[in-house]
Protein backbone atom coordinates (compact mmCIF):
# COMPACT_ATOMS: atom_id res chain seq x y z
CA UNK A 1 0.00 0.00 0.00
CA UNK A 2 1.35 3.65 -0.70
CA UNK A 3 2.26 6.21 2.10
CA UNK A 4 3.69 9.10 2.68
CA UNK A 5 6.96 9.61 1.40
CA UNK A 6 9.38 11.01 3.27
CA UNK A 7 11.86 14.04 2.67
CA UNK A 8 14.49 13.24 -0.21
CA UNK A 9 17.63 11.69 0.95
CA UNK A 10 20.43 13.35 1.38
CA UNK A 11 21.99 11.45 -1.92
CA UNK A 12 18.95 12.70 -3.86
CA UNK A 13 19.09 16.02 -3.01
CA UNK A 14 23.33 16.23 -3.30
CA UNK A 15 22.23 14.38 -7.32
CA UNK A 16 20.21 17.38 -7.24
CA UNK A 17 22.48 19.87 -6.68
CA UNK A 18 25.09 18.33 -9.10
CA UNK A 19 23.04 19.06 -11.58
CA UNK A 20 21.42 22.09 -11.16
CA UNK A 21 25.40 23.04 -10.71
CA UNK A 22 26.18 21.49 -14.12
CA UNK A 23 23.16 23.54 -15.45
CA UNK A 24 25.06 26.57 -13.87
CA UNK A 25 28.63 26.02 -15.87
CA UNK A 26 26.91 25.12 -19.09
CA UNK A 27 24.68 28.87 -18.81
CA UNK A 28 28.49 30.57 -19.02
CA UNK A 29 28.42 31.97 -15.29
CA UNK A 30 25.21 33.95 -16.28
CA UNK A 31 23.57 34.77 -12.55
CA UNK A 32 20.29 32.93 -11.77
CA UNK A 33 17.18 35.21 -11.42
CA UNK A 34 16.72 32.57 -8.27
CA UNK A 35 18.81 30.42 -5.82
CA UNK A 36 19.44 27.18 -8.35
CA UNK A 37 20.63 25.19 -4.68
CA UNK A 38 17.49 25.99 -2.95
CA UNK A 39 15.50 25.12 -6.17
CA UNK A 40 17.63 21.75 -6.72
CA UNK A 41 16.63 20.87 -3.57
CA UNK A 42 13.21 21.61 -3.77
CA UNK A 43 12.74 19.72 -7.05
CA UNK A 44 14.71 16.40 -5.43
CA UNK A 45 11.75 16.83 -2.75
CA UNK A 46 8.87 16.88 -5.18
CA UNK A 47 10.05 14.36 -7.27
CA UNK A 48 9.86 12.09 -4.37
CA UNK A 49 6.54 12.84 -3.69
CA UNK A 50 5.32 12.91 -7.68
CA UNK A 51 7.07 8.76 -7.77
CA UNK A 52 4.82 7.98 -4.42
CA UNK A 53 1.85 9.90 -6.35
CA UNK A 54 2.84 7.21 -8.90
CA UNK A 55 1.72 4.37 -6.51
CA UNK A 56 -1.35 5.64 -5.60
CA UNK A 57 -2.67 5.62 -8.89
CA UNK A 58 -1.74 2.26 -9.36
CA UNK A 59 -4.44 1.58 -6.86
CA UNK A 60 -6.87 3.25 -8.70
CA UNK A 61 -9.60 3.81 -6.33
CA UNK A 62 -9.40 3.32 -2.21
CA UNK A 63 -10.69 0.22 -0.30
CA UNK A 64 -10.34 0.36 2.92
CA UNK A 65 -10.92 3.27 5.70
CA UNK A 66 -6.97 2.69 6.22
CA UNK A 67 -5.96 3.62 2.54
CA UNK A 68 -8.54 6.98 2.80
CA UNK A 69 -6.55 7.98 6.08
CA UNK A 70 -3.03 7.72 4.48
CA UNK A 71 -4.26 9.16 1.40
CA UNK A 72 -5.41 12.21 3.54
CA UNK A 73 -1.66 12.19 4.96
CA UNK A 74 -0.49 12.23 1.42
CA UNK A 75 -2.30 15.16 0.33
CA UNK A 76 -1.56 16.33 3.62
CA UNK A 77 2.16 16.45 2.58
CA UNK A 78 1.67 17.45 -1.03
CA UNK A 79 -0.15 20.88 0.36
CA UNK A 80 2.90 21.33 2.79
CA UNK A 81 5.75 20.61 0.05
CA UNK A 82 3.18 23.05 -2.57
CA UNK A 83 3.70 25.62 0.23
CA UNK A 84 6.96 24.94 0.51
CA UNK A 85 7.74 25.81 -3.02
CA UNK A 86 5.39 28.47 -3.26
CA UNK A 87 6.99 30.34 -0.22
CA UNK A 88 10.68 29.99 -1.72
CA UNK A 89 9.09 30.92 -5.09
CA UNK A 90 7.72 34.34 -3.36
CA UNK A 91 11.15 34.92 -1.46
CA UNK A 92 12.87 34.69 -4.54
CA UNK A 93 10.89 36.42 -6.44
CA UNK A 94 10.30 39.63 -3.88
CA UNK A 95 13.77 41.97 -5.28
CA UNK A 96 12.68 41.44 -8.64
CA UNK A 97 8.90 42.64 -7.66
CA UNK A 98 11.15 45.18 -5.47
CA UNK A 99 13.23 46.26 -7.94
CA UNK A 100 10.14 46.32 -10.76
CA UNK A 101 8.42 48.99 -8.06
CA UNK A 102 11.30 51.19 -8.55
CA UNK A 103 11.52 51.16 -12.40
CA UNK A 104 7.64 51.80 -12.17
CA UNK A 105 8.27 54.48 -9.80
CA UNK A 106 10.79 56.35 -12.37
CA UNK A 107 9.12 56.14 -15.52
CA UNK A 108 5.56 56.67 -14.32
CA UNK A 109 6.09 60.38 -14.13
CA UNK A 110 7.54 60.57 -17.85
CA UNK A 111 4.40 58.25 -19.00
CA UNK A 112 2.04 60.50 -17.20
CA UNK A 113 3.33 64.02 -18.34
CA UNK A 114 3.33 62.48 -22.24
CA UNK A 115 -0.07 61.19 -21.65
CA UNK A 116 -1.52 64.84 -20.45
CA UNK A 117 0.39 66.09 -23.74
CA UNK A 118 -1.28 63.57 -26.06
CA UNK A 119 -4.87 64.36 -24.57
CA UNK A 120 -4.33 67.82 -24.83
CA UNK A 121 -2.98 67.69 -28.36
CA UNK A 122 -5.94 65.33 -29.31
CA UNK A 123 -8.49 67.83 -28.10
CA UNK A 124 -6.72 70.27 -30.54
CA UNK A 125 -6.28 68.17 -33.40
CA UNK A 126 -10.19 67.31 -32.92
CA UNK A 127 -11.22 71.07 -32.50
CA UNK A 128 -9.67 71.63 -36.08
CA UNK A 129 -11.40 68.22 -37.43
CA UNK A 130 -14.52 69.39 -36.92
CA UNK A 131 -14.02 73.01 -37.92
CA UNK A 132 -12.36 71.39 -41.18
CA UNK A 133 -15.20 68.83 -41.50
CA UNK A 134 -17.43 71.85 -41.31
CA UNK A 135 -16.42 74.17 -43.84
CA UNK A 136 -16.04 71.05 -46.38
CA UNK A 137 -19.38 70.09 -45.81
CA UNK A 138 -20.66 74.29 -46.15
CA UNK A 139 -18.96 74.12 -49.74
CA UNK A 140 -19.73 70.64 -50.76
CA UNK A 141 -23.65 71.88 -50.05
CA UNK A 142 -22.30 75.72 -51.84
CA UNK A 143 -21.56 73.38 -54.75
CA UNK A 144 -24.90 71.37 -54.61
CA UNK A 145 -26.85 74.47 -54.77
CA UNK A 146 -25.03 75.96 -57.32
CA UNK A 147 -25.95 72.49 -59.56
CA UNK A 148 -29.13 72.14 -58.74
CA UNK A 149 -29.39 76.07 -59.81
CA UNK A 150 -27.69 75.12 -62.55
CA UNK A 151 -30.14 72.42 -63.81
CA UNK A 152 -33.25 74.49 -63.46
CA UNK A 153 -32.49 77.21 -65.79
CA UNK A 154 -33.07 76.85 -69.56
CA UNK A 155 -30.04 76.00 -71.30
CA UNK A 156 -28.69 78.27 -73.99
CA UNK A 157 -28.17 75.96 -76.87
CA UNK A 158 -31.25 76.58 -79.54
CA UNK A 159 -33.83 74.20 -79.48
CA UNK A 160 -34.13 71.70 -82.11
CA UNK A 161 -37.94 70.69 -83.80
CA UNK A 162 -38.20 67.92 -85.51
CA UNK A 163 -40.04 68.31 -88.85
CA UNK A 164 -43.85 67.83 -88.82
CA UNK A 165 -43.64 65.11 -91.88
CA UNK A 166 -41.45 63.28 -89.49
CA UNK A 167 -42.45 63.55 -86.00
CA UNK A 168 -44.92 65.37 -84.38
CA UNK A 169 -43.57 65.58 -81.24
CA UNK A 170 -41.57 68.79 -80.28
CA UNK A 171 -38.24 69.04 -78.19
CA UNK A 172 -37.87 70.71 -75.36
CA UNK A 173 -35.07 72.52 -74.32
CA UNK A 174 -32.36 70.55 -72.10
CA UNK A 175 -31.86 71.75 -68.89
CA UNK A 176 -28.36 72.10 -67.21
Amino acid sequence: MPTLPGEATLEQVKRAKEAAEAARTKADDKQAAYDDMAHAELNAHVSVFCDAAGKWLDIKTVQTVDQAERLTDFITGARGLFKRVEDARKAAKKPWDDLGAEVQEAFTPLTAKLDKLGKTMKAMQGDWLRRESDRLAREKAKAEAEARAARKKPSAWPVRRRNATTSPVRWKPRLR
